[in-house]
């Protein structure tokens, strides 16, 4: 199972467990209508996602006020772009064109290998300096992230609508499971479902998919891979709002955050709450009160 580090302490007789060594942090950044995600282990990074709205590809003004909160020695070994919607892209033009220190030499950008990818691409192609080195990777079945990484994208053709065919990233720390779903339609999941149970048998953390749609989080994946913590990139509006069937019925099993809640929940501030998320591992199997699990941190701005 996971703990978060509430769960442990009530285990540990009261004594917070401590996150030991190499430790993985993934930051949910509080982008309004849109998804923004930063893997990290000390400086090495992957951005998964990074956009906001949909009236512009190159969103500059949110995406100087995101790249400004990065550690100042990061450095991307990848940039994953799930799917070509702009409320998960629009921030790449800015990152190539104004931000170029962020990226490794070297780094490379996955996308699903669309139509609509390429017009994506395109974009960012365009307004990256020769200085940058930013190789494309189209995932149209599986590829694997490089060192210092452990880690399977997937992607399938399940549906007629091309720009949801969400690119997955299953992330292993340790003993630490991740899976991160893009926009993902139930469908889709359950048709990547197979190769992900290939991978592992459960999921640990869960990127809840199209910022909690009850388009997506297909009850028979949460079934089976029974994840103990689900995440959400969420908004006030409509579009991007978690809904309640998802997290109340799908995800009843897990505990549930989002950029943007709702919902009155005992031992949380009063709704509306908003803010980046931030979750953290060392990916060690332990032991605590007498029960195994891995041990992770759920840090909220609120």
């Amino acid at each position: 199972m996971a703990h978060t580090y509430l769960d442990a302490k009530a285990l540990n007789g009261g004594h917070r467990p401590k996150l030991l060594g190499d430790v993985l942090d993934v930051t949910l950044y509080d982008v309004g209508d849109g998804e923004a995600i930063l893997v990290r282990r000390v400086n090495r990074g992957v951005f998964i996602d990074g956009g906001s709205g949909s009236k512009t590809n190159d969103n500059a003004q949110d995406a100087r006020h995101l790249f400004a909160k990065f550690p100042s020695d990061l450095k991307l070994d990848a940039v994953i772009a799930s799917h070509p919607h702009r409320d998960h892209t629009n921030f790449y033009p800015c990152l190539v064109r104004d931000f170029p220190g962020l990226l490794r030499h070297g780094a490379v950008y996955y996308d699903n290998g669309t139509i609509p990818a390429d017009n994506h691409w395109a974009t960012v192609d365009r307004e990256k300096g020769a200085q940058v080195r930013l190789s494309r990777q189209s995932v149209t079945s599986r590829a694997t992230l490089g060192t210092p990484w452990v880690g399977t994208l997937l992607r399938t053709s399940k549906g007629t609508e091309v720009a949801y065919w969400s690119v997955f990233l299953a992330l292993r720390h340790g003993s630490a499971w991740l899976l991160f779903t893009g926009d993902a339609k139930k469908s889709y999941e359950e048709d990547l479902l197979q190769a992900l149970v290939s991978l592992t048998p459960r999921i640990h953390i869960l990127k809840i998919t199209h910022h909690g749609s009850s388009t997506g989080t297909s009850p028979t994946l949460v079934a089976r891979l029974n994840p103990s913590i689900a995440v959400a990139s969420s908004a006030k509006d409509p579009g991007h709002r978690l809904e309640d069937d998802v997290r109340t019925v799908r995800l009843h099993s897990a505990k549930v955050y989002a950029t943007y809640e709702t919902w009155k929940e005992k031992g949380r501030p009063s709704p509306p709450r908003r803010g980046d998320l931030i979750v953290r591992t060392d990916g060690r199997a332990r032991r605590i009160g007498g029960v195994s699990g891995v041990l992770f941190e759920v840090e909220t701005a609120w």
